[in-house]
């Protein structure tokens, strides 16, 4: 079984990676040398399994959908052999309702700023990428055991704090991602809608008490118990691992080992599901399983009073690296948090079941949910967290945490003890400014419908504008956050080519945040140079009242490549450029407007060798990027890249 695992996960890896395929060669050769016909069985059924799920994603979807993951205002749904996302806003479905249904199947178009939750990665990774637009609908099967409904139920009487944690612990819904992203802050998210921790003590809860009683297989008595709330979490593959670990501990008596039963798992995952690998699932729900047995027989060197309060803080710690890549920061205190979040999920769940059978133990849940989210929002207006690099430090780290859990279990606590002091100096490096220093990039910031690009050059920072929404605050919400992953707490010019909001509006915010050297607003500057860089407004020419008229046009040269910026400057800019600077170089163009249909004329793209174009664009009613812009950037061979579909863009 793990030799069939580790065949699927590689070829799965090897989708995203071709590299990846290398190992399997790897696999095969040992085989060969060991001459076990077991085991090629093993690995030719493992591929042939692969394949054969990679075949049955490609059949076409019809007119019928069961209904297989439902949430607070979407769900997905599976038509054919491929899963769609449903927007279920005003429509009553729920999970395992089947459905026929009126409708159209477009791609999704799911947008995020810079820093925020990428929900159209979500979804890609659930294998979903497309969307159903229902217009109307029958039941074929209406499931009576309605989840939402009984959610609804519960949770009537909760405040929204209340109805949050419970939604999450229960039912596997988060209600609401302001507090999603706040439990976030500290990585204590999982612990309340991934891990299912909370499973694990209700099971020893549910045997405790009826060997009380002296009732006889309690063991199997508690897995029946589970079996509801795995049901109404709906079969979440994190609730699948606890009762498919009960199973073979107490039905099956360990006939297999842990990483068996693991792997068995995994296995049957990646074939329905072999994105799962490039989510925060799959190393929560598997990943850390693997680990937990090295954390806890480590944990036998230490006094079994403080065991238990020491895993959870210890299961933070281990898995450090993750929490760097994801978010780049760590929070210092996440693993004491995490261990008051560990026991307020336990106690939640708990005095949540006695709710159905007594309804005022609802005041009770909600004094500790608001004791518990008054306190995280407490400490979320104080900064903790190490806003670390990533890349190679992250498997750094990880090396290291894996050398010390090694040491700490051989018992030899000098090894262990020099270990994490490496981890704690690689911490410290990465949190530190030096990498700012030795770096040198240019990023257009995804701010959205908007335009932000930060040219950082070893120890100087250059903003060209900042971007603005009316939704937000852009220099709180993704500026500032932004800028302390990557060490820059001092900006030493801030151009802004002209006052339009989705340019300067972020400006007077972003200054109560970080100190800004200069400001330089509009055209009216013809050179400034800051270190080692020149910038170059280009448009100084008096032609119009219009705003965007008055964009300055930057030019500069930047890590062997020539950078023009047109802000929103319009074609008769663009001409005048053209004619008194022919010979340009222009390497990358930062398209003018939006890639509004007012810029980027046939004259500067026919005179200007342009290699890539960058279109800085959100979600907007003014149809830019334009077809005919991105048509015309396709005619010259131009790379189109555009922070709508790729996010931050990096030079």
């Amino acid at each position: 079984m793990i030799l069939f695992t580790i065949t699927l996960f590689f070829l799965a890896l090897g989708i995203k990676n071709i590299l990846f395929l290398i190992p399997l060669f790897f696999i095969a050769a040992y085989l060969f040398k060991k001459k076990n016909i077991k085991l090629w069985i093993v690995f030719g059924i493992a591929i042939f399994s692969f394949i054969i799920s990679l075949f049955l994603f490609s059949i076409p979807p019809s007119n019928y959908a069961i209904v297989i993951s439902c949430k607070n205002n979407y769900a997905i749904v599976i038509s054919g052999a491929k899963r769609f996302y449903v927007d279920i806003e005003g429509i009553d479905v729920d999970f395992l309702d089947i459905i026929k249904f009126n409708g159209d199947f477009k791609n999704i178009s799911f947008q995020s700023l810079e820093g925020e939750f990428d929900f159209q990665k979500y979804l890609y990774n659930q294998m979903v990428e497309k969307e159903i637009i229902i217009e109307d609908f029958e039941y074929v099967f209406y499931n009576p055991l309605r989840i939402k409904t009984l959610m609804n139920w519960l949770t009537k009487d909760l405040t929204s704090y209340g109805k949050y944690l419970i939604s999450s612990l229960f039912f596997s819904i988060n209600i609401n991602s302001q507090y999603r992203d706040l439990l976030q802050t500290f990585n204590v998210g999982f612990i309340f809608s991934i891990s299912s921790i909370h499973l694990y003590l209700l099971n020893k809860i549910i045997v405790i008490m009826l060997k009380f009683f002296k009732v006889k297989r309690a063991e199997f008595i508690s897995i029946i118990a589970l079996l509801p709330f795995i049901y109404l979490q709906q079969f979440k593959v994190s609730s699948l691992k606890v009762l498919a670990f009960y199973i073979n501990n107490y039905l099956l008596k360990k006939k297999y080992s842990r990483n068996q039963v693991l792997s068995f798992l995994l296995s049957v995952t990646i074939i329905l599901n072999f994105r799962i690998m490039f989510t925060t699932t799959f190393y929560y729900v598997f990943i850390m399983p693997f680990l937990t047995p090295f954390v806890f027989s480590s944990l036998n060197l230490i006094k079994k009073r403080y065991k238990k309060y020491l895993i959870p803080i210890v299961l933070n710690f281990v898995f450090m690296p993750l929490t760097i890549f994801y978010e780049g920061q760590y929070n210092i205190i996440a693993p004491i948090l995490s261990l008051i979040s560990t026991f307020t999920s336990e106690l939640l769940l708990l005095l949540s079941i006695l709710m159905i059978f007594f309804k005022p133990l609802s005041i009770a849940i909600n004094v500790i949910s608001n004791i518990y989210f008054g306190m995280v929002t407490l400490l979320s207006n104080y900064s903790f967290s190490l806003y670390i690099s990533q890349g190679v430090i992250i498997i750094v780290i990880a090396a290291l945490i894996m050398i010390s859990l090694y040491f700490l279990e051989i018992g030899f606590f000098k090894g262990s003890g020099i270990t994490l002091f490496f981890i704690y100096i690689t911490v410290f490096i990465g949190a530190s400014p030096l990498d700012s220093y030795l770096s040198s990039y240019i990023a257009f910031i995804n701010v959205g419908q908007g335009d932000s690009c930060l040219i950082h050059c070893f120890d100087k920072n250059i903003l060209i504008d900042t971007g603005g929404s009316i939704y937000k605050d852009i220099a709180s919400d993704v500026l500032m956050p932004f800028f302390k992953q990557k060490h820059i707490n001092k900006l030493d010019l801030v151009f802004i080519s002209h006052n339009d909001y989705d340019h300067n509006g972020a400006l007077e915010s972003l200054s109560n945040y970080i100190e800004i050297d200069k400001i330089i607003t509009g055209s009216e500057f013809y050179q400034e140079k800051i270190g080692n860089l020149i910038f170059y407004n280009l448009n100084h020419y008096d032609i119009g009242s219009e705003e965007n008229s008055e964009s300055s046009v930057i030019y500069f040269y930047f890590k062997n490549l020539y950078f023009l910026m047109m802000g929103d400057a319009e074609k008769n800019i663009e001409e005048k450029i053209v004619y008194d600077n022919p010979q340009l170089n222009v390497d990358i163009l930062k398209v003018g407007h939006h890639g509004s249909n007012t810029s980027t004329s046939e004259i500067l793209l026919s005179t200007y060798h342009i290699k890539e174009a960058v279109i800085s664009v959100g979600y907007n009613y003014y149809g830019h990027p334009s077809d005919e812009v991105l048509s015309r950037l396709v005619d010259y061979n131009i790379v189109i890249r555009r922070t709508d579909k790729e996010g931050t863009i990096y030079y």
